[in-house]
């Protein structure tokens, strides 16, 4: 899975929460956590720290629901989607990264076989990134 759509962990959550709290002057108990947490532990975390900065942003007097979090976290992965979608494709015989021709995926010698690991570029080849979302998409249409 690319960190792209790697959900976030349980602890990084917790954090996001936290600052938010502390944002919003409110204290926050172990069941409210555990609900944001729920709420929003399919996201990635890069997703919900843009989610955490647009309600920080906007204000309020009120504490954030998660679902208003959850859909501004939603609003920051559709914004990346857009972003890396409308991307002009390069060349076919050129690639952003030489190492895995934009597969996302090297080529590794290890005990004298080649193995195949993910490559260290996925996070910022958007190349990879528009056809790993195309993929998913395709899929999800499926």
């Amino acid at each position: 899975m690319t960190t792209l759509y790697q959900p976030a962990s349980p602890d990084a959550i917790d954090k996001c929460i936290a600052r938010l709290a502390v944002a919003f002057q409110r204290q926050i108990d172990a069941a409210t956590v555990k609900v944001y947490r729920d709420t929003m532990i399919d996201l990635p975390l890069w997703a919900i720290e843009a989610g955490e900065l647009q309600l920080r942003r906007k204000g309020g007097t009120f504490f954030p629901s998660a679902p208003e979090w959850h859909a501004a976290a939603q609003q920051a992965i559709a914004g990346r989607e857009h972003e890396v979608m409308s991307t002009k494709p390069s060349a076919p015989d050129v690639y952003e990264c030489q190492e895995c021709r934009d597969t996302g995926w090297g080529e590794v010698d290890r005990d004298g076989k080649t193995v195949c690991l993910p490559c260290t570029c996925r996070q910022w080849n958007t190349t990879y990134r528009r056809n790993t979302i195309s993929s998913r998409k395709f899929q999800e249409r499926a």
